[in-house]
């Protein structure tokens, strides 16, 4: 009867897969065009559908910084503060140009705006798209500083040098799991038979 009831229980939480959203938002490249698409595609929505007021493109604004801002979190938010200097920018350089690519074919189309009512036309590309890596490069560089002063603050407010060292390690060991940089730790399997019960 005892080889029915093991003497110790196996651990089985490193075998289940990651999420697939968790698996996604490590992919930096994947995020960062996600980003410019959702947020190109509701400027050209929210601005077809509405007329141009001051209320409307500062709802816009406020929106696509929530939306930018929170994709760029969702991404860097698996990563240490460390790693932010070049995930950052990386980010907003790709963000832009996703962006840009999608006001292109939205020129093509006829339907991108430029300005109040004037649409824009393939001359205006070329300005269109060094205003949008500029702008998100100052936008992406400005939020991440300020996240990572708020990350920094409640790490030095909350927690002790020992517990801090111990997350990023165990940060870093599971990110490598969910990338597959590195395989899960195997478990020693025990092949000898149970002992006899006693007498």
């Amino acid at each position: 009867m005892a080889e029915f009831f093991p003497r110790s229980s196996i651990p089985w939480a490193h075998l289940d897969e990651p999420h697939v959203v968790r698996r996604l938002t490590t992919k930096l490249v994947l995020m960062a065009i996600v980003a410019g698409l959702v947020v190109r595609l509701f400027r050209t929505v929210w601005f077809s559908a509405l007329t141009t007021n001051i209320s409307t493109v500062v709802f816009y604004y406020a929106v696509m910084v929530i939306v930018a801002c929170g994709m760029l979190t969702l991404h860097i938010g698996n990563y240490t503060v460390r790693t932010w200097t070049w995930r950052v920018p990386t980010f907003a350089v790709i963000e832009a140009l996703a962006e840009a690519l999608v006001s292109l074919a939205l020129i093509a189309a006829g339907h991108e705006a430029k300005g109040a009512s004037e649409l824009a036309v393939f001359a205006d590309w070329p300005s269109i798209a060094m205003t949008l890596v500029w702008d998100r490069v100052r936008l992406f560089v400005l939020f991440a500083v300020l996240l990572a002063g708020m990350v920094q603050l409640v790490r030095y407010l909350f927690l002790k040098p020992a517990q801090r060292e111990a997350m990023d390690v165990e940060a870093t060991a599971e990110l490598a799991v969910v990338t597959g940089e590195q395989t899960p730790p195997q478990l020693p399997v025990d092949l000898s038979p149970p002992s006899p019960p006693p007498a």
